[in-house]
């Protein structure tokens, strides 16, 4: 129940005004309401927050951030937040894919499938990158 997850979100904001996990839940509850400018904003505030020491222990926020601003078709934010997270966590094939999704969508035909090979060498069996990795090597192959 999302409103309910909200208003206790922020009721935790009024407690803990300045606590990045606020913010970064309110920014998981817009964004599974498909508010993803409210979102972004919330994801953004919560970086604000985060220490130099706890930075690593952000990756999600960074990737939740990217699908934000893929959703908002801001493609080029989108990667920029990706590639944050893939500094974090280099092998992880969500990101990876998330990368490799975005490059396709902005038509980056070359760069989508160099990623979606970097996630089907990791993860051979992954249909969503197998399946979007043969239709980006089709558009390459007629282009």
């Amino acid at each position: 129940n999302y409103a309910y997850a909200e208003k206790f979100m922020k009721e935790a904001y009024k407690l803990f005004d300045a606590d990045p996990m606020v913010y970064n839940e309110l920014g998981v509850v817009y964004y599974q309401q498909k508010q993803y400018e409210k979102a972004k904003d919330f994801f953004n505030t919560t970086l604000k927050y985060i220490s130099a020491d706890c930075y690593n222990q952000w990756e999600s926020t960074f990737v939740n951030l990217g699908h934000c601003y893929r959703k908002m078709q801001q493609y080029e934010e989108a990667i920029k937040c990706y590639i944050k997270a893939r500094n974090i966590s280099p092998k992880d094939p969500m990101i990876l894919s998330s990368i490799a999704f975005t490059y396709h969508l902005q038509n980056k035909i070359d760069q989508a499938i160099l990623f979606y090979h970097k996630v089907l060498a990791l993860h051979p069996h992954d249909t969503f990158c197998q399946e979007l990795c043969h239709r980006a090597l089709q558009t390459a192959t007629n282009n």
